[in-house]
């Protein structure tokens, strides 16, 4: 009984005139939303769930569970059955994009190059496990080069990371004035995970799907590499492609080590 969500909160789905879907993430049963009548989406009953696409093509995961209502999975290429080297490929484009990432630094421009980049290697799977695993090698192998270079250069290494979070502007308001907290996500729906990203446009997208409603906002959280990497080493924050996730042991933390702003 752990996986039912008791607060009936369900995803909504409506097609408009062009035929493009449009998902909801309702408080409480499927109905109308924005003058339009939504429909419960199929096959998320009993902890199923479904992948869907936004407007850039990123692929997303949808539940009907509170904690974990919507995932960034990344952006999707079928591997080709007929290639003998698979696990060269992924694991090659991993690598290239760990070394490309950890260059770019808190760049969003240099990201989308990177992204750029390894999406032409073909038939790379990234939900594989060797890419993962390569990705890691390459991100690691340079932020460890990073320990041993000179000042300017170590200095901008540590500059760190531009992560943003989308929800409601009553939740971005409180994070502003109190920092995180348990507790008050709890009461919104929350309080397991602290969702951020460095692609400010899915933020965007997780903020107009908040389950709280409201005016849909997006905070900006600044935080060094070297603070970064002390989370990571405890633990307290799983990174998943563009996405990090900050585990609720970390937030009291997190309200120490970073800097938080709201995006105009």
């Amino acid at each position: 009984m752990k996986y039912v969500d008791p607060k009936g909160l369900d995803w909504g789905q409506w097609d408009d005139e062009n035929g493009k879907r449009h998902y909801w993430y309702f408080d409480g049963k499927v109905g109308s939303h924005n003058g339009h009548t939504y429909a419960a989406v199929q096959g998320l009953a009993n902890g199923g769930s479904r992948l869907v696409y936004d407007d850039s093509g990123e692929l997303f995961r949808i539940r009907n569970n509170s904690r974990n209502y919507l995932e960034d999975v990344g952006r999707w290429q079928a591997a080709s059955v007929t290639n003998p080297a698979q696990d060269q490929v992924n694991q090659l484009a991993g690598f290239v994009h760990g070394v490309g990432s950890a260059l770019a630094g808190f760049n969003p421009g240099a990201h989308m190059l990177v992204n750029a980049a390894t999406h032409q290697i073909g038939g790379a799977d990234e939900s594989d496990p060797g890419y993962h695993n390569a990705d890691a090698i390459g991100n690691g192998l340079v932020l460890g080069a990073a320990i041993f270079t000179p000042a300017p250069e170590a200095e901008a290494a540590a500059e760190g990371v531009t992560l943003f979070h989308g929800s409601d502007a009553v939740s971005i308001d409180n994070i502003l004035a109190e920092g995180l907290n348990q507790s008050a996500a709890a009461e919104r729906g929350g309080g397991d995970i602290f969702w951020t990203t460095t692609n400010i446009e899915h933020a965007q997208f997780f903020a107009e799907a908040n389950p709280a409603g409201g005016s849909p906002a997006l905070l900006r959280v600044d935080i060094s590499h070297p603070a970064l990497q002390q989370l990571m080493q405890k633990g307290a924050v799983e990174v998943q492609g563009t996405t990090y996730k900050f585990l609720g042991s970390a937030w009291q933390e997190l309200n120490k080590l970073a800097t938080f702003s709201r995006v105009p």
